[in-house]
């Protein structure tokens, strides 16, 4: 698997399936080159885990406590990609800026909680499961896609990943979520099967 600048440098040269073909199981990045344009309505979650320096990410360039905060690591107006007069994104996402141009990448500045919890690892219980209640077992997606569950036989969410599945996708239906990764690669051992 990538590090986060690894991932980030890969995906923003092009199309990010395509870009991810080395990690997207083979049978999932063809299903993708053949499927209708427009046909199906696919939400994509990306979350990268660790530490991200938000403000060099979507920079506030037009602010003076930026500039004054960071005097070794801010970025000015002649450097960033700006999204508009006060903020910009940092010169390493160039690879946004035709979506952004297009209408298809949007940012959600100040996302946050009521009186959030100084833990780390209980904060990020909050995100995935979207409630403020502690004992929650259930995460948001996997609610969401026992709402949204159509009796198909489709598997509604699949998890690429090094870890085992997060909090988030619990609670989805039964085989509802998959999680491919390193030790879960769907691949076909045909040395393990006894014909009959």
């Amino acid at each position: 698997m990538w590090n986060r600048r690894q991932f980030l440098a890969r995906t923003l040269q092009g199309s990010s399936l395509l870009a991810l073909n080395a990690v997207v199981p083979q049978f999932i990045f063809r299903s993708a080159q053949a499927a209708a344009p427009g046909k199906d309505t696919i939400l994509v979650v990306l979350e990268m885990t660790g530490g991200n320096d938000g403000l060099n990410t979507v920079i506030p360039y037009a602010d003076d406590l930026y500039h004054k905060a960071r005097p070794t690591l801010r970025q000015t107006d002649r450097t960033v990609i700006r999204l508009n007069d006060q903020v910009g994104l940092h010169p390493g996402l160039q690879g946004l800026r035709p979506l952004w141009d297009q209408g298809k990448l949007a940012v959600v500045q100040g996302v946050g909680y009521p009186n959030p919890i100084r833990s780390h690892f209980e904060s990020m219980d909050v995100w995935h499961t979207g409630t403020l209640q502690q004992a929650s077992k259930t995460g948001w997606l996997g609610r969401a896609s026992a709402e949204i569950d159509n009796g198909s036989g489709a598997v509604p969410i699949l998890h690429l990943g090094p870890n085992g599945q997060p909090l988030a996708l619990a609670g989805a239906p039964a085989g509802g979520a998959v999680t491919v990764n390193q030790d879960n690669t769907f691949q076909l051992d045909l040395q393990r099967i006894t014909l009959v």
